[in-house]
């Protein structure tokens, strides 16, 4: 996975059409969602990354200060989760979404262009359907098209999770899961998204730069990306949650990312090596989570030498940090504000970042005439590695030390089946280039289900 790999969208437009919305259609078969089963009670969804899910289902909500069960509300695919016994044992959805984004001013280029994101899931309870007790399957495919209007900010971090660079219809997850010991152990093997659940904090999950769902320094590396989102791999995962409040949960994750789909097809050989995830948590009073990550094999170093080779090798790690807080728990989840705040630390070898920080909140319900209304406010800094600075150098460029992304976004449901997110995001820095000025991004997300 490119680190860019979510953002949207080609062809120019004038400033003034970048607020037009965007049409977009989507359809779901079944009845109310059944989520695959997990360990009991709810664990870490997904944030960062946009696929497939139920957008407009009635959010969960906390019943304390400090409880944080805020879903994303951007259709992204939900983590596996604990079945429903009065969902249906079958469910089908399909989902589709169009952005609209482009820079307004500064950055490499002002220009605007257009994504989309149709994504086509299924949610079966072998239990219910076959006897096999506490297995679930889901299958996802999704197809993305339009431009990367992250090429014109000149900066390295993205500003749409939606963003696919290879256009074409995908099976992105296919895997099976079996829940054990009355739901306190599951286990998981098939193609898989590890952002699902590793480095998840939902209350980030409204905001589209992609940054804010999964750390720079971790999207950024790979063979051929991060295995999430459009481009998944074969992977394992076993999770462990002997109190309600606490987990433990591990990943083994074929270092190369490649789908059904592809040019080449999945692969199957691990030629490439690797990918390990661990991550502990607890949330009692919210959420406080850690975890690492290393692949088993020598990735290229991010410097390059004058004649186009690559420095030594190295091996890709790193480690993360997050935590999410409610700060009340009005009557209707009235104004409900939740903080969230990420850390994260790479090798800082093999990619262009060599650790990240975002911290952000976010107010659901905010107008209490529109219960769906939710209002977020984010910032992001990816530190530059010293190799992508003295490659800068070497180019002549004037190399910072980081770059910075602030976003302002804004999402409600204005009609029974449609929604809307206006979003508003400044690049600082981009790419840590003096020469560069800031990025002024304007952006809507039109999504409309059924």
């Amino acid at each position: 996975m490119n680190l860019k790999r979510h953002s949207a969208v080609s062809g120019s437009v004038s400033a003034r059409r970048w607020t037009t919305g965007c049409a977009a259609v989507a359809l779901s078969m079944g009845s109310a969602a059944a989520a695959p089963a997990e360990a009991a009670g709810p664990p870490p969804n997904a944030a960062p990354v946009a696929a497939v899910a139920e957008p407009f289902a009635t959010p969960a909500k906390g019943d304390e200060p400090g409880e944080v069960k805020t879903p994303s509300s951007t259709g992204e695919t939900p983590s596996p989760a604990a079945p429903d016994a009065r969902s249906p044992a079958a469910h089908f959805s399909v989902v589709y979404k169009a952005d609209i984004q482009g820079v307004a001013s500064g950055g490499a280029k002002q220009g605007a262009r257009y994504v989309d994101n149709l994504g086509v899931s299924a949610d079966l309870d072998l239990d219910r359907l076959v006897g096999l007790q506490g297995a679930t399957v889901r299958v996802v495919a999704m197809n993305n098209l339009g431009g990367l209007a992250s090429d014109l900010t000149g900066a390295q971090l993205g500003v749409n999770n939606d963003e696919a660079t290879d256009h074409r219809l995908r099976l992105t997850q296919a895997w099976v899961q079996e829940s054990l010991a009355s739901g306190k152990v599951s286990a998981l093997a098939g193609f898989y998204d590890l952002v699902s659940e590793f480095e998840v904090a939902d209350s980030a999950g409204l905001l589209m730069s992609p940054t804010f769902g999964t750390s720079a320094e971790f999207a950024a590396s790979g063979p051929a990306g991060l295995p999430s989102f459009a481009e998944t791999a074969f992977a394992v995962r076993l999770r462990v949650q002997p109190k309600e409040t606490q987990y433990l949960q591990l990943a083994l994750s074929n270092a190369r990312a490649s789908v059904f789909g592809d040019r080449a097809g999945p692969s199957f050989t691990f030629s490439d090596g690797v990918l390990f995830v661990a991550e502990a948590g607890y949330t009692g009073w919210g959420k406080i989570a850690a975890g690492v990550w290393s692949y088993s094999k020598r990735q290229p170093g991010v410097r390059t030498l004058q004649d186009g080779g690559a420095v030594q090798a190295r091996v890709s790690r790193g480690i993360y940090a997050l935590m999410e807080y409610a700060l009340n728990a009005p009557m209707d989840d009235l104004r409900k504000v939740t903080l969230f705040a990420k850390l994260g630390l790479s090798d800082g070898r093999t990619t262009a970042f060599r650790g990240s920080w975002q911290a952000g909140v976010l107010v659901d319900h905010l107008f209490a005439s529109r219960p769906e209304s939710q209002l977020s406010m984010g910032v992001s800094e990816g530190r530059l590695s010293n190799g992508f600075r003295a490659n800068a150098r070497d180019q002549g460029l004037a190399g910072g030390a980081s770059e910075t992304v602030f976003e302002f976004t804004y999402s409600d449901r204005i009609a029974p089946h449609l929604s809307l997110q206006p979003d508003l995001q400044w690049i600082h820095n981009p790419s840590g280039d003096h020469g560069l000025k800031d990025a002024l991004v304007l952006g809507l997300r039109t999504t409309i289900g059924f």
